[in-house]
């Protein structure tokens, strides 16, 4: 309460009449923003064309690919048959579509043929396990959908659901790399999976991101016991704040006075788990400092066939310490 000219007056907090239309309308605004807000499709809008954007999706990745084969990609079974349906209903003449279910197949078989090769060519002392781990990762779903929607697949795909699922995403891909095969030969299909696929593993740390080793401890003794060399030793090579929060401990590991590897850590057992794994990557090459991936043109230069051969199981895996 407030006294002027001898009258009290109630003071009550309000806004400006400019304030008060701008706060309003943010607040009804914000109040349309917590809606659920279905996506529409693209194909709904009147520019639309399919024919032109199947078109500009080949000439995107530079695969010179005929249109039935970009439709039969794209064209996912409940799709073929609610379009089926749709013309039985209206009494239309029925269209032959074929659905990409073939070439799903096809592409998977592709993406084993092309994916294990090239991975025995570019990691030459990597156990086959690793093989295996990393084609896995490459073909899993999150990969494969990602790759999708990065070259543009998501608009295209003719399915009764929308947005498509991540599956029925890298389905697509693996139609698109057996449709590139069909039209235009296994060394350009090949090349497709190096570029758009196997690119995936810039930046990754395949002992962390890609292959998970679940004894790397037990691992590195079991190949040096096949190699002929006697289990590790763990020294300590360097400790600073023992007995903090802030402890850190270099552990080293040797084999008969050879070096193996090392790494840091907060505890003795955990440097020394990640020392194994330090000398793991060194024994199998996958340093960041070892040679780039070979991408391109110079990709169908390598001899697939010859990579065929599975290499050596951990089991059963040697290596020459003394050379």
């Amino acid at each position: 309460m407030c006294k002027k000219d001898g009258v009290y007056h109630q003071q009550i907090r309000t806004l400006k009449e400019h304030q008060e239309k701008t706060v309003r309308s943010m607040y009804w605004r914000g109040r349309s923003f917590d809606r659920i807000h279905f996506e529409s499709r693209r194909c709904d809008y009147l520019e639309w064309n399919y024919r032109s954007e199947i078109f500009a999706f080949s000439r995107r990745l530079q695969e010179n690919l005929d249109e039935n084969t970009l439709r039969q990609i794209f064209s996912h079974p409940s799709y073929i048959d609610a379009f089926h349906q749709n013309q039985a209903k209206y009494n239309l003449p029925d269209v032959d579509i074929k659905p990409n279910t073939e070439l799903v197949q096809q592409g998977c078989t592709l993406l084993d043929n092309s994916i294990k090769p090239y991975l025995r060519y570019t990691f030459e002392r990597l156990p086959e396990e690793g093989i295996e781990a990393i084609c896995s990762y490459l073909k899993s779903v999150p990969v494969l959908s990602d790759v999708a929607k990065w070259i543009g697949c998501k608009e295209l795909i003719l399915t009764t659901e929308y947005p498509p699922s991540s599956e029925v995403m890298a389905e697509t891909v693996k139609a698109v790399v057996a449709g590139v095969e069909r039209d235009l030969g296994i060394k350009r299909a090949r090349r497709f999976v190096v570029d758009m696929i196997i690119s995936y593993l810039n930046d990754k740390d395949i002992l962390d991101d890609v292959w998970i080793i679940p004894n790397p401890k037990e691992t590195l003794n079991l190949i040096l016991s096949n190699s002929g060399m006697p289990t590790y030793e763990p020294r300590i090579m360097f400790q600073t704040g023992v007995k903090t929060l802030e402890s850190c401990h270099l552990v080293a590991l040797y084999s008969d006075k050879k070096f193996l590897g090392s790494s840091p850590g907060e505890t003795l057992p955990i440097a020394e788990e990640t020392a194994a794994i330090d000398s793991l990557q060194r024994l199998f090459d996958l340093r960041e400092s070892r040679p780039p991936y070979v991408y391109g043109v110079k990709s169908e230069d390598i001899d697939f066939d010859l990579h065929m051969k599975e290499h050596q199981r951990i089991r059963s895996y040697r290596y020459d310490f003394r050379s």
